[in-house]
């Protein structure tokens, strides 16, 4: 199995929600900085991150699977 790439998939609903980096920064408690990393693959959430963000964005861990295997 591959490295998942959460990134782009955490972008794409942050930006259907139509909210910033920095509120989504401010919703979680997860820096700026480091969601912008998470967005760009650069870093990967720990799983409690992870689950702040989705939380936040309203969606699930099975829908970032499985757009992560469509998206393949």
């Amino acid at each position: 199995m591959g490295k998942i790439e959460f990134g782009h998939i955490i972008k794409k609903y942050r930006l259907k929600k139509g909210i910033t980096i920095r509120e989504l920064a401010e919703l979680t408690n997860i820096s700026t900085g480091f969601i912008g990393d998470i967005e760009t693959n650069r870093s990967r959430p720990s799983y409690e991150n992870l689950v702040k963000l989705i939380q936040v964005l309203d969606i699930s861990l099975e829908d970032i699977f499985n757009l992560q295997q469509i998206e393949k």
